[in-house]
């Protein structure tokens, strides 16, 4: 067994001009961890940095620089990690930033919250703005001197499922929809903060759980389904099979190696990996025997002899008994005769797999 490859990405996160960074800025996030697990399972937390050119002029402009955040140093049992770096802002005076963040399970609506909102004035004075209103994911903001910001917050570069809703990962969040009157900061909106969508637990069951004999412990009626969502791209498949071959009306049976793959498999958490039960079922399958009269030569009684062939399935073993009886006109003949008629009665199966079969007739000629 392999680790699992995680990856590691730094959080976007911004500051305003002429401020300090923050100590490990916006964190990490993670993609990969299996089973339903969590960063929770990390010995190490991974540190993120900020790359420095060497030239202090040139770090601490206002702008925005493309991969500058860098995460590095995660450890955990039965994981590898690799890296992605994340984008450093530093804001100028004259703008709005606003901290929000937002979780949902895949498949779910998601209402963000704003953790925070501020900006900066021409003398470098930092200033925090009161807590705004809230009409689903649109926010208005009171700039405190009549002025009025009203934003829409939506995941940035959103990817869509099968079933359109937002895919399994971590999305920056991005202010859209911006309309303010303040003169205390433009219509510029830095947005720090992400969006997780965590996995939706994927619950499988069985059905077609019986079956005519058929000399294997097949499954062959097998059919698996789940609580994905209607539209997503998600197969599933196992390993299946009966205790044994033999006919019974509650079965013990087992699912193993249950697996998920497609295009939406990532976005769900599988929950189990074997199904069991003993509400499986083999029932007898129907015998058909064709009968063939032996001629013999006159002995005085009516008795005859006759071979066999059915369709039993190959390598089973039981016999067939069976009495028979030369006829004439209906009645039992012991008379001499060409292509008399031979009927059988009294027919009956025994042997080790005979319980597996029911007789389509007691009879034959």
């Amino acid at each position: 067994i392999t680790p699992a490859p995680v990856v590691v990405t730094a959080n976007n996160d911004s500051k305003f001009v002429t401020t300090a960074d923050t100590p490990g800025y916006a964190g990490a996030s993670y993609s990969g961890f299996q089973g339903g697990e969590t960063e929770a399972v990390l010995t190490t937390d991974p540190t993120v940095t900020r790359v420095i050119t060497g030239v202090t002029a040139n770090d601490e402009r206002a702008g925005s620089y493309t991969g500058r955040l860098v995460a590095a140093g995660a450890a955990a049992d039965n994981y590898s990690f690799s890296y992605v770096a994340g984008d450093y802002t530093i804001v100028p005076a004259g703008s709005l930033v606003v901290t929000a963040s937002g979780a949902s399970v895949y498949g779910q609506a998601v209402t963000y919250s704003v953790l925070g909102a501020k900006y900066m004035n021409g003398n470098s004075a930092l200033f925090t703005l009161a807590a705004p209103t809230q009409v689903g994911n649109t926010f208005t903001f009171d700039d405190g001197v009549g002025g009025e910001t009203i934003l829409t917050l939506t995941p940035d570069s959103p990817v869509l499922s099968g079933s359109s809703n937002l895919v399994a990962g971590r999305y920056d969040l991005a202010a859209t929809a911006v309309t303010s009157n303040s003169n205390n900061y433009g219509a510029a909106i830095t947005v720090v903060g992400s969006h997780e969508v965590s996995q939706r637990d994927l619950t499988v069951t069985a059905s077609g759980l019986s079956k005519v004999y058929d000399g294997t412990t097949d499954m062959v009626n097998l059919a698996l389904s789940s609580n994905a969502i209607a539209g997503d791209r998600i197969s599933l498949s196992a390993s299946s099979a009966y205790a044994d071959k033999n006919v019974h009306a509650t079965k013990s049976y087992v699912v193993n190696n249950i697996a998920t793959s497609g295009l939406d498999a990532g976005n769900y958490n599988l929950l189990t990996q074997s199904i069991t039960g003993t509400n499986g079922a083999i029932t007898q399958r129907m015998l058909n025997v064709s009968y063939f009269g032996v001629s013999k030569v006159y002995d005085g009684l009516a008795t005859a002899t006759v071979s066999t062939s059915d369709d039993r399935v190959a390598g089973d073993q039981f016999t067939i008994s069976r009495t028979a009886t030369f006829q004439s006109v209906g009645a039992p003949s012991k008379t001499v005769g060409a292509n008399k008629d031979v009927a059988v009665t009294a027919v009956s199966i025994s042997g080790s797999d005979a319980n597996n079969y029911a007789l389509a007739s007691t009879t034959g000629t």
